[in-house]
């Protein structure tokens, strides 16, 4: 996952500086993907949490925990991953 993050951010960069900024409306997509990525993460802790304390006091807690993590990762990877192929067929 982070290596696509790192070709989202050096595209995120790349069409920021084909924008102005500055106009009403502008936006950074840098600071969007930055912002969305943060609140994921956040998220994915919060409900990964939610998961295990529904199976509090049986063997299951710490499983359901890593399981909710490695599925949500894989989640967030996917669309990460689509959206950098969105952007290269844009660019093309």
């Amino acid at each position: 996952m982070e290596a696509t993050l790192v070709k989202l951010r050096a595209k995120a960069a790349l069409i920021d500086s084909r924008i102005d900024a500055s106009k009403p409306g502008g936006f950074r997509l840098t600071e969007d993907l930055a912002t969305m990525q943060a609140n994921w993460m956040t998220w994915r802790e919060s409900r990964c949490a939610f998961e295990a304390m529904l199976r509090r006091g049986t063997p299951l807690t710490s499983g359901a925990a890593a399981w909710c993590m490695m599925n949500l990762t894989g989640e967030q990877a996917l669309f990460l991953e689509a959206s950098e192929r969105y952007r290269t067929k844009q660019e093309e």
